[in-house]
């Protein structure tokens, strides 16, 4: 017994031998708060470098509007081993400042760790660049070394950034900076942001919140920022950066919180600072100030003399060329055309448009570039074409230096980059029938650099190698019939993108809000298309509203009666979802009763549009409602239907999934074993035909 301890206990210490730390030193600070940031947070991953000379660039997020008083970064790495240390190297440089040149041998090719100390001037608040380039040879001549694929050194993704951080800046909050404040890509963890709508608003209020909600997803990049809907009445005790959207009538609770609103909004509308005159119908008004609940912490007001002014608000706020007409702390909008108001059967996106601008890769060796173009199911049902506008050193060696493109994975093409060539380079690329999908797809560009005879010999001037690819170059689509088969993989197509708005009907209850518009947030992070939705309450929708328009219905069947009225034409038929129980249709109309609460996430063709798709989010209380637009918003379902047992729990509705049905559930076992109940029966009938025969022509 004490011999088979001790061999588990020997065990234990050997797993537990590659986990140790690191050898190598840490700076520690003084007393105060820290920032830190890994190259794993920003999705770098571990940085491999190989042959005698590469280089790579990576952009960490900042410390944010603070006092900066030290940093550091704590670089962790590998390498192959017997290097000749006296001319193997790897230089690192932050924002174009050499911070440290460290020479590579044995004594450090294992789980080394180096502390170098940042120079708080060279810190920007937002993003900092670092460099690093990396040489290795085993011999006195780096050029032995060219193309030794044997050489590598690893940057681990561990490897951190450490800010010490004092108190917050002076905050001078200005239009020209959104979406900051409220989308802070420095802070490592996301930041809350507030958005108050009034309770028992105008349906353009709720219209603009959700499209605000989904357009302030887009801004995030991607990255999950913490949305929370609040009532007006509950931003007294708000820690957070708040915004409101609302009509004048709603909005006199933020009047007399600070005299600054005080002298431009009045219960009949807003004024003119210097006149004192009312602002015309169908303008509308974006103000940025300090938020008077917090210091700080920014309140951003999103108005209108009217609905229609409201709406031209939030169209400049949902694009990168309106909020760039945006500056100071007031702006007022007379004139607003939407993205694609001039919409055909087709459209161009550039990649300026899909938030990239100009990207420059450089230094000897491959470089790539991502580009995540979202497409909806119109575009993927016709013709896409990528015409991709460049710039390259015309220094290259042309032998050797090219381009290729891939799309989602698959190579379209590799092309040589032209040498003494000043002018831009054009490729146009068509994506093969198939190799589109509906949703985000990776445009891979990457660029092989070359210089002739100076591949690793002597001090690289690796500035002479260099390309760029720019932000006008574009994406077209010609788009092709949408078929009529609706599928969940598909989400959040065809909700976004359209050419007529979505209609999200909604329960009257205004704090049952709080989840569709954080569902809207959660869409917009995943899409790039144009947002046009349109928010109306149960009681105020009429199946009139929804002719020629894609539908989303969400609550319950006590808080929307339409829930129940839609049942008859959903794809499974989870019907009765307040009584707790579930029907199959088309297999027999029996009611199965279901144990506790739970939801559904279904897609069909809208009953009152054809052609156009009614999406459910739906739950047999509130909690379950909340599950299913927690799993509709996170993506990765398949099939028409799914049952939701818990906020990350969706189960596909099939006859063959009765495992699966049974582990989420045993009511959802029931269910699957009534849709396999008819080919079951007609099995036995035919076993019992065939031994009946056979008993007639025995002798």
């Amino acid at each position: 017994m004490r011999q088979g301890v001790a061999w588990l206990l020997a065990l234990i210490i050997f797993l537990a031998m590659p986990f140790a730390k690191p050898s190598g030193h840490s700076v520690v600070f003084a007393a105060g708060s820290t920032t830190e940031v890994t190259l794993s947070d920003v999705g770098a991953g571990d940085l491999v470098f190989q042959r005698g000379y590469s280089s790579t660039d990576v952009w960490l997020p900042g410390p944010g509007p603070v006092t900066v008083t030290g940093g550091i970064f704590e670089l962790r790495f590998d390498h192959v081993e017997h290097l000749n240390a006296q001319v193997s190297s790897m230089l690192v440089a932050l924002n174009g400042h050499l911070l440290k040149t460290i020479l590579l041998g044995d004594d450090n090719s294992r789980g080394a760790m180096i502390s170098l100390d940042l120079p708080v001037e060279d810190l920007n608040p937002d993003v900092n660049h670092f460099l690093f380039n990396v040489w290795m040879t085993r011999t006195t001549d780096l050029c032995a070394g060219a193309d030794d694929q044997s050489l590598w050194l690893t940057v681990s993704s561990k490897s951190r950034l450490i800010y010490q951080t004092g108190s917050p800046q002076q905050m001078n909050f200005d239009l020209k900076d959104l979406p900051t404040p409220f989308v802070a890509p420095w802070l490592p963890q996301p930041s809350m942001i507030q958005m108050a709508v009034p309770n028992d608003s105008d349906p353009s209020v709720l219209s603009g919140a959700l499209t605000l909600a989904g357009e302030l997803g887009q801004m995030s990049g991607g990255r999950p920022e913490d949305l929370e809907i609040v009532n007006l009445d509950q931003l007294a005790s708000s820690t957070a950066n708040v915004i409101v959207v609302g009509l004048p009538r709603d909005l006199q609770a933020i009047a007399r919180v600070t005299d600054d609103w005080a002298d431009h909004l009045t219960r009949n509308g807003w004024e003119a600072k210097d006149s004192g005159q009312s602002l015309p119908a169908g303008t509308g008004l974006i103000a940025l100030a300090p938020s008077p609940w917090q210091a700080g912490k920014a309140l951003l007001v999103v108005s209108g003399s009217d609905a229609v002014g409201l709406a031209k608000a939030i169209g400049v706020l949902g694009t990168s060329e309106g909020r760039a007409t945006l500056t100071g702390n007031l702006a007022v909008i007379d004139n607003f055309v939407p993205a694609g108001a001039e919409q055909s059967n087709g459209s161009v996106s550039s990649f300026a448009g899909l938030g990239m601008a100009d990207e420059q890769v450089s230094g000897i060796g491959n470089h790539g570039v991502d580009v995540r173009i979202p497409l909806n199911s119109r575009d993927v049902a016709g013709q896409t074409v990528i015409h991709l506008h460049m710039l390259a050193s015309p220094l290259l060696d042309g032998d050797r230096s090219s381009v290729t493109v891939t799309f989602n994975g698959k190579t379209l093409t590799a092309e040589r980059l032209p040498t003494n060539n000043p002018n831009q380079i054009d490729i146009a690329v068509i994506v093969p029938p198939g190799g589109v999908r509906t949703g985000f797809n990776t445009l891979g560009l990457t660029f092989s650099l070359y210089l002739p005879h100076m591949t690793a010999c002597g001090a690289i001037p690796q500035e002479q190698a260099w390309a760029t690819v720019l932000a006008s170059s574009s994406i077209a689509t010609v788009q092709g019939a949408l078929s009529h088969s609706f599928d969940l993989s598909a989400l959040p197509y065809p909700f976004v993108g359209g050419t007529t708005p979505t209609l999200f009907v909604l329960p009257d209850d205004s704090t049952q809000w709080s989840t569709p518009l954080q569902l809207a947030y959660t869409v917009g992070r995943s899409t790039r298309q144009p947002l046009n939705w349109v928010g109306v309450t149960a009681s105020r929708f009429s199946p009139d509203q929804a002719l020629d328009h894609e539908v989303v219905l969400y609550g319950t069947p006590q808080s929307n009666r339409w829930i129940d009225e839609v049942v008859p034409h959903l794809p499974v038929g989870l019907g009765a979802l307040g009584r707790r129980s579930v029907s199959v249709r088309g297999v027999n109309s029996t009611q199965v009763t279901a144990t506790g609460r739970w939801g559904v996430v279904e897609i069909t063709e809208s009953p009152w549009a054809s052609s156009q798709a009614l999406l459910l989010v739906a739950g047999s209380d509130a909690t379950a409602a909340d599950w299913a637009a927690a799993v509709a918003g996170q993506g990765g379902l398949s099939g028409p239907s799914v049952a939701v047992t818990g906020p990350t729990a969706a189960v596909p509705i099939r006859a063959s999934n009765m495992a699966e049905m049974s582990a989420a559930s045993p009511n959802m076992l029931r269910l699957a074993l009534l849709g396999a109940f008819p080919q079951v029966l007609l099995t036995l009938l035919a076993l019992g035909w065939r031994i009946w025969v056979r008993s007639r022509q025995a002798p």
